[in-house]
């Protein structure tokens, strides 16, 4: 994949990780904390450095990713349907770091179709964690996936992604992914086994979403 594209889409969530956070904060109000100028600040310098890269990308890659914007900009007003809170973010992060990599590297069709529907698997499973725990805490008439059908069977429906990822990636013929998948599955797994509703925040808030960058790790660790 491309450097730019791969430095492109650390800054695009840098910026929209923070953004969304912090609107809020930053829109109706001066930031008065030293923690939330600071994450202004580097927030700012993201957003400077994303449209950066952008401009270095080709014409079609930036098309693409303006189509993507879209389904971002999008994504706030879609909340209120819970259910489709999860698959949305699921898609959205499979557009950008599957399907519009595919303009550079012009993968076989086959390739293209299993790895989409196994990213977007994975980014699925990883959600739960923070669905579990949110359903305490949103309102009952976002009918998110856990308060629909409750929290044992949004957990075995997490454990049946791991599985169907694992097996997705063992059809892609490729060794060291499979491994990779076999490890952040089991990971993940566990996360959702043990996320409980009225935990501590910590656990979610750090070391569920540090388990992409121990994806990421592991890919390039197992020669990816």
């Amino acid at each position: 994949m491309n450097q730019k594209y791969i430095g492109l889409m650390v800054l695009g969530t840098l910026v929209v990780y923070n953004g969304l956070k912090y609107i809020k904060i930053w829109y109706f109000q001066i930031p008065r904390l030293f923690l939330h100028r600071f994450i202004f600040a580097i927030t700012l310098m993201a957003s400077l450095f994303f449209l950066l890269f952008f401009f270095m990308l080709p014409t079609e890659i930036q098309e693409s990713l303006v189509v993507g914007f879209g389904f971002v900009v999008l994504y706030p007003w879609l909340r209120k349907w819970g259910w489709l809170k999860l698959f949305w973010v699921s898609g959205t992060v499979t557009y950008f770091t599957v399907l519009v990599p595919f303009l550079y590297g012009k993968q076989p069709m086959n390739l293209l179709v299993l790895e989409s529907i196994s990213r977007f698997v994975i980014v699925s499973a990883l959600m739960l964690p923070f669905e579990i725990y949110d359903s305490a805490h949103d309102p009952a008439e976002l009918r998110t996936l856990p308060q629909r059908i409750g929290i044992p069977w949004t957990k075995r429906f997490g454990y049946f992604l791991g599985v169907v990822f694992v097996v997705l990636v063992f059809l892609n013929q490729d060794l060291h992914k499979l491994w990779a998948a076999i490890s952040i599955a089991v990971l993940t797994v566990g996360a959702i086994y043990k996320t409980q509703p009225h935990q501590s925040k910590t656990f979610t808030a750090f070391w569920v979403e540090a388990l992409p960058m121990v994806w990421a790790g592991l890919v390039y660790g197992f020669g990816g």
